[in-house]
């Protein structure tokens, strides 16, 4: 496992330089470094989002607050009873709202795994599950969040169409497929869970 990074690297590289080599793309190989350059460019502002995460999760774990945040939401949970099934539906309403102002799924659920992994954990769920929830309500409100950079390139082609179209008109056509789209994966989430049939190898609903 420690070597599948390298491997995968290889495997891409070896065909890319061949490729380009053939197609004229690349002529020296002083180009390979520039092109590489290229690449790294367009990964820095992820590079830079990844290194505040880590910041951020590293402090959380220094400070202990998502174990206490943890444990008193748990405590609050059980207190008003909320401890079955209605707890994840509520997780997965919370993950469909905050998707509308955080558009990257990698980014939302470094903020929101701190805290409810380890508070779901202690009413009893699997944190295999606890993200198998939070990818239902991350991936239904993905198309209507003026957030995602991808609405725009929407509105973009739309607009060769139909050059009166604004961001309206692509959030109000695409705004009927999430009620459908959350309430079938919400569904599909429930046969899990009633069933108690695993969500990943090895990964069942409650921690035995």
């Amino acid at each position: 496992m420690d070597s599948t990074v390298f491997i995968v690297f290889v495997l891409f590289l070896g065909p890319a330089l061949a490729f380009d080599f053939v197609s004229g793309s690349l002529r020296e190989a002083g180009d390979v470094p520039k092109v590489m350059g290229l690449g790294i460019k367009d990964m820095s502002a992820f590079i830079v989002l990844g290194l505040m995460l880590g910041q951020f999760i590293a402090l959380f774990n220094w400070t202990n607050v998502g174990s206490a945040l943890a444990v008193a939401g748990a405590d609050g949970l059980e207190s008003i009873g909320l401890i079955g099934y209605p707890a994840i539906i509520g997780f997965i309403l919370l993950a469909s709202v905050l998707n509308l102002f955080i558009v990257s799924g990698s980014s939302m659920w470094t903020l929101m795994g701190a805290v409810f992994v380890p508070l779901y954990a202690l009413l009893g769920y699997e944190p295999g599950f606890v993200q198998a929830a939070f990818r239902v309500g991350d991936s239904a409100t993905q198309v209507i969040t003026p957030m995602n950079p991808y609405i725009w390139i929407f509105l973009v082609m739309l607009k060769r169409h139909e050059p009166e179209a604004g961001l309206g008109t692509v959030i109000s056509r695409m705004l009927p497929f999430v009620v459908p789209f959350w309430i079938s994966w919400v569904a599909v989430l429930t046969v899990f869970y009633v069933t108690g049939a695993d969500v990943g190898p090895g990964v069942g609903i409650r921690i035995e």
